[in-house]
């Protein structure tokens, strides 16, 4: 009996460990990894790995201090109900997001699916980070929990203002000496 009970414990053991390392997720994935100072920058939140999909969810989102908040956008469809708190986006932070599908389940058989697009506009140099994570529920399917992974962060580095190529600014100098040179051309038949 004790090596039947050993084995049955070993197997759940198994099958917990197998369904840990494919848990769902939900990640995210910035337009860019690098960006200038002044410029947009889009980040995509997306579900992943759930294998008989999801019929709703909640999650969090949190950015850097170098980053401001422009917009949020549900993807619609798949999530034809949604609501988002951005109460907090002025300090980096959408307290709360939830989506649901009346009409679907996305992600069936492990598809990748939309969930959002976050939007923000690069303020200062250097290094930064979106983040995703739970909120009050988390992720279900038919009324049960789906176990749900987070991440991981979105890291962009925001760099000084991209300055004009040498070449447009030759060609720049170029308008501009043609420009005046017509004008002086001008004012001496005058």
């Amino acid at each position: 009996m004790g090596r039947i009970a050993l084995r049955a414990c070993a197997l759940l053991l198994l099958g917990l460990a197998v369904r840990a390392a494919h848990a769902a997720s939900i990640q995210l994935e910035p337009s860019a990894t690098s960006v200038p100072v002044d410029s947009l920058l889009t980040v995509q939140v997306y579900g992943t790995d759930f294998p008989l999909g999801a019929d709703g969810g909640d999650f969090t989102l949190g950015w850097s201090s170098n980053l401001a908040y422009v917009g949020f956008e549900v993807a619609n469809p798949p999530w034809d109900v949604s609501a988002f708190d951005d109460s907090a986006a002025d300090f980096g932070y959408l307290g709360f997001v939830d989506v649901f599908s009346t009409t679907d389940t996305p992600g069936a058989g492990g598809v990748p699916f939309a969930i959002a697009t976050l939007t923000l506009e690069a303020l200062d140099e250097g290094p930064a980070l979106v983040s995703v994570g739970a909120s009050l529920v988390g992720w279900s399917l038919g009324g049960d929990t789906v176990d749900t992974d987070y991440g991981p962060d979105a890291e962009v580095e925001v760099t000084p203002e991209s300055a004009p190529e040498p070449s447009a600014l030759a060609l720049i100098a170029c308008a501009c000496g043609a420009l005046f040179r017509r004008g002086s051309s001008r004012s001496a038949r005058d």
